[in-house]
Order: C-alpha cells, then sequence, then structure tokens
C-alpha cells in the first residue's frame, strides 16, 4: 500500500511539474454565442467555445422560430492574416401569440491574443523606442424601426488602444452606420534619454477584438402583437492588423509564429501599403456560379481554393499560377475537382499569395 502510495505521489508530481512547465498557448480564438427566434417551440441555443492552437475558425448558426422570425451569426478569426471579422442579422414579422416572437444573433466577443517579443540593441535613445501596430476597421451597422443592432471593437498593444466605441442603431428610429478607419496603436518600449548598456528584449501583449455584435428584434416585443424589423452588423471585411512598425535595428517576433508574415517596417504613409486581398465573392449567397475578386500589389505566385466547412479541399480554382498585379476575378461554378455538382451549404474561399492568406465565407443555395 506504501509503495502504491509513493507510486501515486510521483505520478502526481510529474503531472503538475509538466502542467506548470508547458507553454501557454500563444493564442485564442474565444466567442461566446447566443441567437434565438422561438415562438414554435420556446428554446434559446447557447454555444460557448474557446479555441487554442488554431490558425482560423468560422462558425456559422442559425435558429429558425415561427411565422418568419430567425436570428443567425457568423464569424471568424483568421490569424494568418491578423483578421477577425463577424456578421450577424435578425429579422421580426409575428402577428401570433406566442411567448418570445423574435430573432436574435449576436456574438459575444471574437478576439485573438499574441504576444510580441522585441530586441532592442544596445545605445543611447534620445527619442525612446515606440512600436506600431498598423491596421483598418470596416464594417456597418444598420437597423429598420423595431429592430436594433449594436457593436464595438478595439485593438490593444501593451498600454496602446484604438477602440471603435460602441455604437448602435434602430428600436425607435432607423439609420446606417459606416465604419472605415486606418489607425495606429503604438507601445513604448523605451523611455526618452534612456541608455541600454546591453540589448534587452520586451514582451507586449497584442489583442484585436469585435466586442457585443448583437442583433435583436425581441426588445421591440410588444408581448404577443407585432415584432416587425430588421437589424445587421457586417464586419465581413473585419478588423486587420496590416503591418507592425519598429525602429531600425529592433528585431521582433510573435510567441505564435504567425504575426511575422505581416511586413516590418512599412512606409510612412500606411494607406498607400498594400498585400494581396480577397474582394467581394458576388453573387453571394448564389446559384450555380460565383466571381470571386482578390487584389495583387505586384504579380504574385496565388492558390484560390474552395473549401468546406471541415477545411478540406473542395476544388483548386487558381493552382500557384502567376496572377497579374491589381483586380482579378475567377468564377466558380459550383463543382468539385471531379466537376461533379457540390451539395448546397456553406463553403469557404481560400485565397494565398505572397506569403499572406485569407478566407472568405460563401453559400451554394439550390
Amino acid at each position: 500500500m506504501k509503495a502504491y502510495r509513493t507510486l501515486a505521489w510521483l505520478v502526481t508530481v510529474l503531472v503538475c511539474t509538466v502542467a506548470w512547465a508547458a507553454p501557454a498557448a500563444a493564442f485564442e480564438v474565444s466567442y461566446n454565442y447566443y441567437c434565438y427566434a422561438t415562438g414554435s417551440d420556446g428554446i434559446p441555443i447557447r454555444d460557448y467555445d474557446t479555441l487554442e492552437g488554431e490558425w482560423f475558425f468560422a462558425g456559422d448558426h442559425t435558429k429558425t422560430g415561427a411565422a418568419g422570425n430567425y436570428g443567425t451569426a457568423r464569424f471568424y478569426a483568421d490569424l494568418s492574416t491578423a483578421t477577425v471579422s463577424v456578421f450577424a442579422h435578425s429579422h421580426g414579422l409575428q402577428t401570433g401569440p406566442y411567448d418570445f416572437p423574435s430573432g436574435t444573433g449576436r456574438v459575444e466577443r471574437i478576439e485573438f491574443e499574441d504576444h510580441l517579443l522585441f530586441t532592442v540593441p544596445a545605445g543611447f535613445y534620445a527619442d525612446g523606442v515606440q512600436v506600431s501596430l498598423l491596421g483598418r476597421a470596416q464594417g456597418a451597422i444598420s437597423s429598420d424601426v423595431g429592430a436594433t443592432v449594436q457593436a464595438r471593437c478595439t485593438v490593444r498593444l501593451g498600454s496602446g488602444v484604438f477602440a471603435v466605441e460602441l455604437i448602435e442603431v434602430g428600436i425607435e428610429e432607423s439609420g446606417t452606420v459606416v465604419v472605415d478607419e486606418a489607425f495606429t496603436v503604438t507601445a513604448e518600449l523605451v523611455a526618452p534619454g534612456s541608455t541600454l548598456n546591453e540589448s534587452q528584449e520586451f514582451s507586449e501583449i497584442v489583442r484585436a477584438g469585435i466586442y457585443r455584435a448583437w442583433t435583436s428584434s425581441n426588445a421591440y416585443n410588444p408581448g404577443g402583437g407585432s415584432v416587425i424589423g430588421d437589424a445587421e452588423i457586417d464586419f465581413e471585411d473585419g478588423l486587420r492588423i496590416l503591418a507592425v512598425q519598429v525602429p531600425p535595428g529592433v528585431v521582433w517576433t510573435s510567441e505564435s509564429g504567425l504575426f511575422p508574415g505581416l511586413p516590418s517596417p512599412v512606409p510612412d504613409e500606411p494607406t498607400t501599403f498594400r498585400i494581396p486581398r480577397l474582394g467581394r465573392i458576388f453573387p453571394n449567397p448564389f446559384n450555380p456560379r460565383t466571381t470571386i475578386t482578390f487584389d495583387l500589389p505586384r504579380p504574385t505566385r496565388v492558390r484560390l481554393s474552395v473549401l468546406d466547412v471541415a477545411g478540406r479541399s473542395v476544388a483548386v480554382l487558381v493552382d500557384n499560377e502567376t496572377a497579374s498585379e491589381g483586380y482579378n476575378e475567377v468564377s466558380w461554378n459550383g463543382r468539385d475537382a471531379a466537376d461533379r455538382p457540390v451539395s448546397a451549404g456553406v463553403y469557404f474561399c481560400r485565397l494565398e499569395a505572397g506569403g499572406h492568406g485569407e478566407t472568405k465565407r460563401m453559400v451554394l443555395v439550390r
């Protein structure tokens, strides 16, 4: 018995030691998702998930209730391009005596986090040492009377913060708010007038997220009467970090190993800085054909593929071929690599070019 107790104690110590020594997740994608459209069954849907060590995650959730009420939300984080994105929609049209005749789509939080490590060489720094993130936030929220939509987004680097404060439209007024902002978030590593006798390393946390991305028609529910109106948030262009900017001589990397794919240093004018990007997919939803567009800053070898919701390859539209600078477009006819029609559903278009990757959602209907 004593031997068993000793063995159990050793196993416990070993497990604790391994857990303590294991490195923390380099980044995290999290969401708290809530969507309901009741009336027929009165049952809300709740999902919560935390993903670690994933480069890409996409979710699509829909709940349909009685008489056309529904709420839907979809969202993704693509760590290889430092992007978070969200879309949500609610629709209310109810005339029956139901308890909760409404539709709601909401994403509490979609974000990623990484630790950037900077090495500053020895020397005197009269102006100090600052490092920056350059990026862009693009999206829109809109609502009819009787529905509401709200969202905010934030990027942090150390103590530096860029934030689009909570924006809201709806319930008693209709309207649209468009967000299209270039931003710079700066963290100070070395104070002005400081001398470093030897090179030093600095660790800063970068976090980007979209929060309280809610669309709702239930707030206007008169209790069994009419619920009307549509609300929508469309941040599918997302919150994107385009580059990390450091002074000459400063070396940097990221704990996840993903951020070094972003250029550094960058031109003085961030608005002129371009990377390969997916553009519009139109029509979307589509049947049976859609056009996928992308933009290249220079002639670049491109791989453009279609994936299913499990990440499996469905078709390769451009296979490591050189595409021209500027605007390009490619059609997909809704068929797989064997030229067989694929079933209706959600698919993802993946662009890989010049060391960058980007994914967008598309829907095939039959």
